[in-house]
């Protein structure tokens, strides 16, 4: 996390101040600038491990460089010199006749990925949680009237959710597949998606569980265009499991009318097609959906088996993906992933 990133945080706070009258905004902001505190030490706290890494390095650097110079060695001096300014920057290097200074930087190279990957996931954790802790406060101030409080906490959420989405593009926490490929986006937590009809996001040991009085869902906060993959892992209390794309609801999953077919729906017309047969999965079990979205077809499959296929003019489309129960059921999402497709 840049620290850059972080003072920006106190800048907000600062513009909240600024929209409202002191006694107003004093107890909301008292607590707003102690989370954004606590937020900015448990960051600094996460990040340790990698200055420690880099101060390690440096100094090795630093004995190098001086050893270096008193052998009277000029060019490696000036190569060990240039590696300590410019370590962080990626790129080859050429050190082949200087193998101290190369088996210093394979050693970095080799334990740079794991110790860098290690602290991001950490770092997206704190990221989701305080981003989750704002949003209550977001909706309390726009309850209370106090819209350009709210908005501003809005912009600290979206900052958040932007770092969460770099992070993740860094290093995609994906499960182990025989088909590795680059995930595009992921309902890692309530930050990561939009809730529509009031849709509820509860994390549970299983994943994030979501529950609403009807019919309800999340989406994603980006849109999509085909060709590409919708991976999940997911399970039901009872009944509806849903998902979404272009017009509405693209599949559903123990429809409440007839659990055995599965209900599908052209995401760019909205016709409606019923698949007899189809459509039921076991409840209380986790099942692993795949529904591949081309450019002309759209493929389901359930735990590596086929379920159906639809045909039909997909290209023009670009919208948010979602998944969510309806009709009372309580749907938990273990995974839910958007992918590459070719």
């Amino acid at each position: 996390m840049r620290p850059t990133f972080l003072f920006l945080g106190f800048l907000w706070l600062s513009a909240i101040a600024a929209t409202v009258a002191q006694d107003d905004a004093s107890s909301s902001l008292t607590e707003l600038v102690a989370m954004e505190e606590k937020f900015a030490k448990a960051m600094r706290e996460a990040e340790q491990p990698v200055r420690d890494f880099e101060a390690r390095y440096e100094q090795e650097l630093k004995q190098l460089q001086e050893l270096a110079q008193s052998r009277g060695r000029l060019e490696m001096a000036l190569l060990v010199k240039k590696e300590r300014e410019l370590f962080r920057e990626k790129g080859e290097r050429d050190y082949d006749g200087f193998p101290e200074l190369r088996r210093l930087r394979e050693i970095y190279d080799e334990k740079w990925p794991t110790l860098s990957g290690e602290v991001d996931k950490s770092k997206a954790k704190l990221l989701e949680s305080y981003s989750e802790a704002l949003r209550p406060r977001m909706e309390a101030l726009t309850k209370e009237g106090r819209i350009d409080e709210a908005l501003e906490v809005k912009k600290r959420v979206d900052a958040l959710e932007a770092e969460i989405s770099k992070l993740s593009i860094a290093h995609p926490d994906s499960r182990p597949t025989a088909e590795m490929a680059r995930v595009l986006w992921e309902f890692k937590s309530r930050a990561s998606v939009e809730s529509m009809k009031g849709c509820e996001v509860e994390t549970v040991p299983d994943g994030l569980e979501l529950k609403g009085p009807k019919t309800c869902w999340v989406e994603s906060r980006r849109d999509f265009s085909p060709p590409f993959r919708i991976r999940a892992r997911v399970k039901t209390d009872s009944t509806n499991i849903r998902f979404y794309y272009g017009k509405g609801i693209l599949a559903v999953f123990n429809w409440e009318m007839n659990v055995e077919e599965l209900r599908l729906r052209d995401p760019a017309t909205y016709r409606a097609i019923g698949v007899p047969g189809a459509g039921s999965v076991s409840a209380n079990e986790m099942h692993d959906f795949v529904i591949d979205v081309r450019k002309n077809q759209i493929e389901v499959s359930v735990d590596g088996k086929q379920r159906a296929t639809m045909d039909g003019a997909f290209d023009s489309l670009d919208s948010p993906v979602g998944i969510g129960p309806a009709v009372g059921s309580v749907v938990t999402v273990e995974s839910f992933q958007i992918v590459e497709l070719e």
